[in-house]
């Protein structure tokens, strides 16, 4: 019997840590992230931003968002991917939501796994 109730306490407290578990993240979100995403997500250039984190775009470390680390100096050039992620966003007017994201290194872009 003690077994049981040991494990429905386990089975208890498991699931009401994943139930809070958005609401503790989100209380250590960035400020500014969301508005940033959301201005982003409205002009539907959120696959741009993408292509930009995930390919790690040299044009980031050129403009500054991002700095050189280790063995990794600037970033890759792959213009097929990178030339119309970047002038996609500067279109639609987003290429400071998309540096802010960037540069504020916001959890979104773990949570989406395009950095790890």
């Amino acid at each position: 019997m003690k077994k049981i109730a040991r494990f429905l306490t386990v089975f208890v407290i498991l699931c009401l840590s994943l139930f809070y578990a958005d609401y503790a993240y989100a209380d250590y979100a960035v400020p500014g992230c969301e508005e940033a995403w959301n201005s982003i997500s409205s002009a539907s250039k959120i696959s741009n931003l993408e292509n930009l984190v995930k390919t790690d775009c040299a044009v980031m470390y050129r403009n500054g968002w991002r700095l050189p680390q280790g063995s990794n100096t600037g970033g890759t050039t792959n213009t097929t991917i990178c030339a119309p992620a970047w002038n996609g966003l500067g279109e639609a007017g987003k290429l400071n939501d998309a540096k802010f994201i960037v540069t504020h290194n916001c959890p979104v872009l773990y949570r989406k796994g395009w950095v790890k």
